[in-house]
């Protein structure tokens, strides 16, 4: 039991050495982040720490990409009613600019308009608008 006692004893006092250890570290540390934050000051810069998580930081994020996308849709939308409103009134003969806007929207990858979609002079058009 004495040599229990003892063993105890002695591991208290290691980890109580260590204690000190971290508490002269973490004041070091804090004399060390003291002299940075005067630096900074000294050159206009301040520092304040973030109210915010990184997952709350992320979300606010991923919600104003979201609000972001929907209002660049609704634009779309304005702009597909604006031009099919346009097209009803203009005097042009009726082109499908559908494939064109597809393409420039996917980067490309559209597919290609069916075949007798257009008229050989309308594939022409659309072709020379791509080059």
């Amino acid at each position: 039991m004495a040599e229990l006692v003892a063993s105890n004893k002695q591991k208290q006092q290691a980890f109580e050495a260590q204690v000190a250890i971290l508490k002269n570290e973490r004041a070091k540390l804090d004399v060390e982040i003291g002299k940075y934050a005067n630096s900074t000051a000294e050159l206009g810069i301040t520092i304040e720490a973030s109210s915010q998580t990184p997952a709350e930081q992320l979300h606010a994020r991923l919600s104003r990409v979201q609000q972001e996308i929907n209002e660049l849709n609704q634009q779309i939308q304005e702009i597909d009613s604006a031009v099919a409103v346009a097209a009803r009134r203009s005097p042009m003969p009726k082109i499908s600019w559908r494939p064109r806007i597809a393409e420039l929207t996917t980067g490309g990858w559209a597919r290609p308009p069916k075949r007798g979609c257009h008229s050989a002079t309308e594939r022409s058009a659309i072709k020379s608008d791509l080059i």
